[in-house]
């Protein structure tokens, strides 16, 4: 039987740089210097992260977006 884990991912946009901010509800230490949401969600990938669902609103005032990835174990 399959059994999932998931991590959720909270992002903040900073000077048109969106950057991970928190992860499972921990900030990330120095995430206003450290890497892109791109390079850090590639990073994932490549650990077996998988985005399973976003909030994500088209608003331009909007600062943050909420990401949910899940990976199987057995």
């Amino acid at each position: 039987m399959k059994k999932w884990e998931y991590l959720f991912l909270t992002a903040e946009k900073l000077d048109k740089v969106w950057r991970p901010r928190f992860v499972n509800g921990q900030e990330l230490e120095d995430w206003n210097t450290g890497p892109n949401l791109y390079d850090y969600t590639n990073k994932l990938g490549k650990k077996g992260w998988e985005l399973a669902t976003v909030n994500w609103q088209a608003k331009e005032e909007m600062t943050h977006h909420r990401f949910v990835f899940k990976r199987c174990y057995e």
